[in-house]
């Protein structure tokens, strides 16, 4: 069942409803604490105001919201929060996604002008060394033309 609500607290306090329905309602408040103590809150309120006061006067008694009621409300606003914390935290996933993309393309053109440069200088290197081979070889064919040359001319 679900809680009393203010007129059905009121009625079952001064008994102003049929007996089935009274029983239905004492029954719930045997099972429910909030609603248990929201009556008894009554019931004492109700009993001070008969003992302190005069009773010629209507009294005017504000309840709070049931429990129920209040658990709702901060349950949608506590809903309400959490979705719009994952609304953001899903565009900052996706900021970062797309920073981590450019990133990685990034890194993959480095790489490739990396490899590039290495395979130019070894290129480089290897026509360095083709040409000292070539200039040994000269040198050695001619060494012993320029030896004679030398040792006539000093």
């Amino acid at each position: 069942m679900k809680c009393l609500e203010s007129v059905e607290m009121m009625e079952l306090l001064y008994g102003e409803s049929d007996a089935a329905t009274l029983q239905k309602w004492r029954t719930h408040l045997v099972e429910c604490p909030d609603c248990r103590n929201a009556y008894w809150q009554l019931k004492d309120t109700r009993d001070w105001v008969r003992k302190n006061g005069s009773t010629d006067q209507p009294v005017v008694v504000l309840m709070a919201p049931s429990p129920q009621k209040r658990n709702s409300g901060l349950k949608a606003a506590a809903a309400a929060v959490i979705a719009i914390c994952i609304g953001i935290a899903g565009l900052y996933v996706t900021r970062f996604q797309k920073q981590t993309e450019t990133l990685l393309a990034r890194q993959q053109q480095v790489e490739q002008k990396l490899q590039n440069t290495t395979l130019q200088v070894q290129d480089t290197n290897r026509n360095q060394y083709m040409m000292l081979l070539a200039l040994k070889d000269y040198l050695d064919k001619n060494y012993q033309t320029r030896k004679v040359s030398y040792e006539q001319f000093r």
